[in-house]
């Protein structure tokens, strides 16, 4: 994206179905994106993820082999415009919401829910 023009960044995941097991994982994509919507292949900017709620960051990816950013990091440089960040629920049911914010874009937020399952039904 061009400096000084408005921007956002997309972002969708699935509905982590955890069922209290601390094991499912939501995969959340973020894209770039200019001011009407239009994905952005050449948006290249550094993305960081915040989690709340009953999950936590398993992991961060973008599909540059040549990044050396630690997967279990907490932001990610897009890259051909999109990234990605892996959610891990915890054992516990509840709203997950993450935050995402990459300089000169406002920021985005997507809300998650999770749902417990019986305890007779979990594994060890």
């Amino acid at each position: 994206m061009k400096r000084g023009r408005s921007g956002r960044a997309a972002c969708n995941g699935r509905p982590l179905n955890s069922r209290g097991s601390g094991q499912d994982l939501s995969f959340v994509t973020v894209e770039v994106a200019d001011s009407k919507g239009r994905w952005q292949p050449n948006a290249e900017p550094e993305i960081e993820f915040a989690v709340e709620g009953a999950a936590a960051i398993a992991g961060t990816a973008s599909g540059d082999m040549s990044g050396l950013e630690s997967y279990q990091s907490a932001s990610r440089k897009a890259f051909q415009g999109r990234a990605q960040v892996v959610l891990r629920s915890t054992r516990q049911a509840g709203d997950v919401t993450l935050r995402i914010r990459a300089k000169d874009l406002p920021e985005a937020t997507l809300v998650l829910k999770t749902r417990a399952l019986p305890e007779k039904l979990l594994l060890p």
